[in-house]
């Protein structure tokens, strides 16, 4: 018993280790081959692009890795070997070009150049008897390394390699290139395959049926790659995984939330990134939640109970990431937009939250109840007027408290607070009036504001959609991301913008379509593009875009995340700061 941790105490020890263990200096128990690594990086014919600090510790840090997982090592009195190892530096970083440098010939020379390890664990060992592989096989022409990528990302990354690398590669995305009698021959002389992750079975089936030997195996964001469950787990020397969400491959199907984390903080000395990262995610209020999105191909691979699961992560500390641009944030109130038939359930699924006294009169407004002034009831309903008088200094019979932006009833001359009464009307199929018991109807209610909600002038008057159509019209010549998790919203302000002479695309689930879209926008042809959908931008290089719209208040702190560092990332010019903008109404 004395063994067990509680979760709460779990989640924060091992998340310090991954800080504590970040890239920041030489390591040492391979100080030689570390350094090698690095000067091994200063002169390559492959590189088109010069690596950044950041990309070359990562590299090094591969090859270390690989080399003690190689060999076994020793940590915490547990000996450690595998064959797996995950990224998990900052989204935008330049994961990419530094998975693909490691793939290179000369980096691959400081390992065992000549041959190839399966290290592969003999199927009936047990807890008490186990072996594994040890034989080494010689490297020849069979021998590839395999990159599998969601289907949307892989023109990227044939973008990355032509634009950064001078590797040969073969792009494997559909069944009918499997047919062809020369696709072994282009697999083996390009020595670098990348797949789509709905081909994997395939091509590792077409390989194996042609003695094709799988060396490195890279996927990339590995926390959603979609990959059937039915298929078995390839044979390979080394497999590394892309991800931002490393958290999500340290504990399964888990809730963090940083607050509870704070009441145990003095328990653990933490490390001084871990810190930071502890009071960035409390200041943000962010849950997060760590599901494996993936199948269960990738949850095989995780040894989720593992006390030093943390040694499969490779990150840099945080004084060696790199420096993103400046970003400028705004917010810009917008006039609430709904009307009648959509109000009950706006308001009722949250319980009222926002049918406030303070957001009353923009409510109102919104739906266009007509105001009158309490000198204008009185000659309306001249025969009564001494029953006016007589209740206008009334408490409201509902809250029985005095009455805030008064509403008067004519059936019995009752004042009440227009909150009050309003969701009095809401709640009830057929309501009636509180105190007399006569039917109640919307047009019934006779508004009668105040002298301070009479001034409009400081009350937006734009609801969201004109709004973000006035401010793209602001900036016609740069481009924008709007994001709204509602497609109905670009249609919306589509056929506005487009008669502006503005180009607008929505980012749709089809390929295709896809393709297309961002090839649009990178070319400068569209200037908005709009997204819905989250996996389809996941790992995506939209550095082009100088301004981010929400439409609305983003609720997930992992959306808002992809969002930014979508814009925020390796090529971005660090003198274009990124403007952020928020479309808040009054009920956000």
């Amino acid at each position: 018993m004395n063994n067990i941790e509680s979760p709460l105490f779990e989640q924060l020890r091992v998340i310090n280790t991954v800080f504590e263990n970040a890239i920041d200096e030489e390591p040492s128990d391979y100080p030689d081959l570390y350094r090698k690594a690095l000067e091994s990086l200063q002169n390559t014919h492959l590189l088109k692009t010069q690596l950044m600090p950041n990309q070359s510790r990562l590299i090094a840090s591969m090859v270390v890795h690989r080399q003690r997982m190689r060999n076994g090592f020793v940590r915490n009195g547990q000996m450690m070997r595998g064959k797996i190892g995950i990224l998990a530096d900052p989204p935008g970083s330049g994961k990419s070009l530094a998975a693909l440098t490691y793939l290179m010939p000369h980096v691959q020379t400081l390992l065992d150049p000549n041959t190839i390890q399966d290290n592969e664990l003999d199927p009936h060992s047990n807890r008490y008897f186990f072996s594994h592989g040890v034989s080494n096989r010689r490297l020849d022409a069979s021998c590839v390394d395999i990159l599998i990528v969601p289907p949307h990302l892989i023109q990227q990354w044939t973008t990355e390699l032509d634009t950064h690398t001078r590797l040969e590669y073969i792009v494997l995305d559909n069944r009918r290139t499997l047919r062809n009698k020369t696709t072994p021959s282009l697999i083996t002389n390009s020595k670098l395959m990348i797949i789509s992750t709905r081909m994997y079975k395939d091509v590792y089936d077409f390989c194996q049926d042609h003695q094709i030997t799988w060396r490195h195996v890279i996927i990339d964001e590995a926390a959603a790659a979609h990959i059937s469950p039915n298929d078995s787990l390839p044979s390979f020397e080394f497999m590394w995984l892309i991800t931002s969400n490393w958290l999500g491959f340290l504990f399964k199907n888990v809730y963090i939330n940083p607050h509870d984390l704070e009441y145990i903080r003095d328990r653990i000395p933490l490390n001084t990134d871990c810190e930071v990262w502890l009071d960035a995610m409390i200041k943000q209020d962010a849950t997060i939640s760590t599901p494996i999105e993936a199948s269960n191909f990738i949850r095989n691979l995780i040894p989720w109970n593992h006390k030093e699961r943390s040694a499969l992560i490779l990150r840099n500390s945080s004084e060696n990431q790199i420096v993103y641009p400046s970003v400028e944030s705004q917010t810009i109130d917008c006039a609430v937009h709904f009307t009648i038939g959509t109000i009950p359930q706006l308001f009722i699924k949250n319980n009222y939250e926002g049918m406030t006294h303070e957001h009353l009169p923009l409510i109102f407004k919104a739906l266009s109840v007509q105001e009158y002034s309490i000198d204008r009831i009185k000659e309306l309903f001249e025969s009564r007027l001494s029953l006016i008088k007589e209740k206008e200094g009334d408490d409201c019979s509902i809250c029985l408290e005095s009455v805030q932006h008064k509403v008067m009833l004519p059936c019995c001359m009752n004042f009440f607070c227009g909150a009050c009464i309003f969701k009095h009307l809401l709640s009830q199929i057929y309501a009636k009036c509180p105190t007399c018991r006569a039917e109640l109807y919307f047009p019934s209610m006779m508004y009668i504001p105040t002298v301070t909600n009479q001034d409009a002038s400081s009350n937006p008057v734009l609801n969201k959609h004109e709004t973000c159509i006035d401010y793209i019209l602001k900036h016609p010549l740069e481009q924008h991301i709007v994001y709204s998790p509602f497609e109905n919203n670009y249609y919306q302000v589509y056929p506005r913008l487009q008669e502006r002479g503005i180009q607008c695309e929505l980012v749709e689930n089809h390929i295709a379509k896809f393709n297309k879209t961002i090839a649009n926008f990178h070319s400068g042809s569209t200037k908005v593009l709009f997204i819905s959908t989250m996996e389809m931008i996941r790992g995506l290089n939209l550095t082009l875009a100088k301004h981010l719209i929400f439409f609305g208040k983003c609720f997930s702190y992992e959306v808002y995340n992809v969002l930014l560092h979508s814009v925020l990332r390796v090529g971005r010019k660090p003198d274009s700061p990124l403007k952020l903008v928020h479309l808040k109404s009054c009920l956000e």
